[in-house]
């Protein structure tokens, strides 16, 4: 059994990474394509770690092995399975008791293991200091409506790197952003998927990121990520306003009336009760267009308050026409390689 370093256990792809904690600890945060194969249930860890504190070490790891004896032969089975032949990297909370009990198990076996130096404690303490790794980046922003993603998505089929955080947050960023899309992961799992990207990044070349509130939906974007998105120069795009609305009915005109009804009541305040009441009538009755156009004007002013914010010395600004993706795509990546 060899200890190994996160950096090392990242850096091999060939290596197979086994969770051992329980299927809520990994749940709710986990190494990327690690496997979990659970030493203890939920309830069973919770009832060691009480014996621990209680009664300590030795109780605690004997009503362990109870618990996991039974069960050794079918793990010792399925990990063999999963690794066919190649190392192993194991990790639990903090590269422990766990970790270096399973790792003693299969190196008996004979087989290539690793427990990873301080457990997923020590990854966790590793990808927040990778954020903190300058970039140069650039922020792509405009209207709501015109067509950001689609815009950064293509620059990316042009050869320009990109971090598309909403692809990662799997949501849009506005109060109807989860519409038609998958359930987010926790912030935590969300920071560990987005260190995927981050790492593949060549910091000194432009990375385009496009505008991004410090949250994502339910998740949060890393504070020192978000630090350099809020200094970095800023591309803001527009289209004419029938091609955002145009945009906007085509993404979130549903069948599920009472989703964007329920995403509207979260702004209720914020547009006040007489344009809440016509926004939900033109909902209803399906004339998606003529909610968009009032939905916008708040939106707008939201977008604009965020410009002010900002030194607009650090902006520039370009009209799209909104017909032709490709055309407008290669026009912001003309203004990239002509100003960064």
């Amino acid at each position: 059994m060899t200890l190994i370093a996160v950096k090392d256990v990242l850096e091999n792809p060939e290596r197979i990474v086994v969770d051992l904690r329980t299927p809520a600890e990994y749940a709710g945060g986990h190494i990327p394509d690690s496997v979990n194969v659970p030493l203890f249930t939920d309830e069973e860890r919770a009832r060691v770690g009480t014996l621990y504190k209680q009664a300590g070490k030795e109780i605690a790891f004997q009503h362990g092995l109870k618990f996991v004896g039974p069960r050794l032969a079918e793990m010792t089975k399925r990990i063999r399975n999963l690794a066919k032949g190649r190392p192993l990297a194991f990790y639990c909370w903090r590269g422990g008791m766990r970790s270096e009990s399973v790792c003693w198990l299969m190196g008996l076996g004979g087989m290539d293991v690793n427990r990873i130096r301080g457990g997923y404690k020590a990854y966790r303490r590793y990808i927040r200091n990778a954020f903190t790794e300058p970039a140069n980046m650039v922020i792509l922003g405009g209207y709501t409506g015109t067509g950001k993603t689609d815009v950064l998505l293509e620059l990316e089929r042009q050869g320009v790197q990109i971090v598309d955080l909403e692809g990662v947050a799997n949501h849009k960023g506005s109060v109807f952003g989860h519409i038609n899309e998958s359930p987010q992961p926790t912030s935590e799992q969300f920071e560990n998927n987005l260190f995927e990207v981050w790492q593949r990044i060549d910091k000194k070349q432009v990375v385009v990121i496009e505008n991004e509130s410090a949250s994502v939906g339910s998740v949060s974007v890393p504070e020192p990520l978000y630090r350099q998105m809020r200094k970095a120069p800023v591309i803001s795009i527009s289209i004419p306003m029938e091609k955002r609305v145009g945009r906007l009915v085509g993404e979130y005109g549903v069948d599920d009336i009472q989703a964007l009804l329920d995403a509207v009541g979260r702004i209720a305040k914020k547009l006040g009760g007489q344009k809440k009441q016509m926004v939900e009538t033109y909902i209803r009755a399906h004339r998606f267009g003529e909610a968009c156009e009032l939905l916008l004007e708040y939106y707008d002013k939201y977008y604009e308050r965020g410009v002010q914010a900002r030194d607009i010395n650090t902006y520039q600004f370009i009209d799209l026409k909104g017909v032709d993706l490709a055309h407008d795509s290669a026009r912001v990546k003309d203004l990239l390689e002509s100003s960064y």
